[in-house]
């Protein structure tokens, strides 16, 4: 269901995966769409609204052309078998996501973040 549903980000707007990929049109006939596009990965599963359902949080790695990334964490709540994004929240540019748990309604995420002195 999630590599299939339908996702909102606050850059992109309302936009369908398939098979876990969306790919945008790209700024000029030139360009590839594989540099804008957005995919899915670390899918982790918990009950997130205390329904007894399996909901799921997921990492959309967002690429808007040039050689970064942004990274948005999207939850997806179960209802009645169909994936619904509720919230997408932004993590960042060139973030590196290292884990996400999901207890008691809690998620809770590892990750790299680029420093005040560090080289981009």
């Amino acid at each position: 269901m999630l590599t299939n549903a339908e996702y909102h980000s606050p850059d992109w707007g309302d936009y369908q995966l398939i098979d876990g990929v969306f790919y945008r049109t790209p700024a000029t006939s030139g360009e590839s769409p594989q540099i804008y596009s957005s995919q899915l990965s670390m899918p982790t599963f918990g009950d997130l609204n205390a329904d007894g359902f399996q909901d799921a949080v997921v990492v959309l790695s967002t690429y808007n052309g040039g050689n970064g990334n942004t990274k948005e964490l999207a939850l997806v709540i179960d209802q009645g078998g169909i994936a619904i994004n509720t919230s997408t929240i932004p993590l960042g540019f060139m973030v590196g996501v290292e884990a996400i748990r999901v207890e008691s309604g809690t998620v809770t995420i590892n990750m790299r973040i680029s420093g005040a002195n560090d080289a981009l």
